[in-house]
């Protein structure tokens, strides 16, 4: 792509995304060389971003509001083929049934939890 394709994808991305105020997604852009800041542009491109509210405002409104506690469960891994397939039938029932929350540890942080 040349660089005034670029500069034209840029700034309709950035316009699109400003207007639904998600322009914090742009705030490392000018770090990446032309290939990858096509590559990212294309991405930003292909997502919906129109409907960000619509799909938040029904996430939303199906939240079933309860207690929310830490997990008391044990922590710990399984090298048990067994316990492993029997985890993965659990949890995509859990999933079927809405019944799933994730939290992802990044940057090192499973090591002082136990992971």
């Amino acid at each position: 792509m040349d660089s005034s394709s670029l500069a034209k994808l840029e700034s309709e991305q950035t316009k699109r995304y400003q207007s639904f105020d998600q322009s914090h997604v742009f705030k490392h852009l000018q770090t990446l060389n032309p290939t990858d800041k096509e590559k990212f542009l294309t991405q930003l491109s292909s997502i919906p971003v129109e409907k960000l509210k619509t799909f938040l405002s029904h996430a939303e409104s199906n939240q079933q509001h309860g207690d929310i506690s830490p997990f008391s469960g044990e922590v710990g891994c399984s090298s048990s083929p067994e316990l492993a397939e029997s985890s993965r039938v659990i949890g995509l029932n859990a999933i079927a049934k809405n019944e799933v929350c994730a939290v992802l540890l990044a940057g090192g942080q499973g090591t002082p939890l136990g992971f």
